[in-house]
């Protein structure tokens, strides 16, 4: 399994001649390196950023809504890859849709300095959000968690 984080670069990055559906289709190329590399049945994890929550954004009205909505057509590329091959690849929603990270209150205490990167803390709360979309995922797509083979007698 690789969890690849992306997606706020190019965003960062966009020009009209760098849409999303170009990202989607680079994002394809790259998965299937990783999978050629590691393996045809290796499971990739396409995580939302949780770029909306990002302390230097707070109150940059227009600039928070304005990124966070450009950003989320990012990740809707995300989904729509992992929806065309579902069983190796994962995506994990947004951090605003898992109720129990919701219920957290993510607040600075969980920001870098540079208030747009999570510190331990912060990546600590985001990797655990990550692995209940992956459980979620395995459940869903392969019928239940995998099991230990048992050994043979």
């Amino acid at each position: 399994m690789v969890v690849l984080l992306c997606g706020l670069n190019d965003v960062k990055r966009a020009s009209p001649w760098r849409t999303p559906i170009g990202f989607r289709h680079d994002l394809a190329e790259l998965v299937g390196e990783i999978q050629g590399s590691c393996g045809a049945e290796t499971t990739v994890v396409l995580p939302a950023l949780p770029l909306h929550l990002a302390p230097v954004f707070s109150g940059q009205w227009p600039l928070l809504p304005l990124l966070s909505s450009f950003a989320g057509l990012w990740d809707e590329q995300k989904k729509r890859l992992s929806e065309r091959e579902p069983p190796r690849i994962c995506f994990v929603r947004s951090v605003e849709a898992d109720s129990d990270l919701a219920a957290q209150n993510v607040e600075a205490a969980y920001w870098a300095d540079d208030g747009i990167h999570p510190n331990d803390a912060g990546y600590k709360l985001w990797g655990e959000h990550i692995g209940r979309g992956v459980m979620r995922h395995l459940e869903e797509r392969q019928g239940g968690l995998p099991s230990r083979p048992r050994e043979v007698a």
